[in-house]
């Protein structure tokens, strides 16, 4: 699933928060 955009655009690797 890496590389996937969430709903906020950003990539789950940058939204691992």
């Amino acid at each position: 699933m890496a590389g996937q955009l969430t709903r906020e655009g950003i990539t789950l690797k940058g939204s691992a928060e």
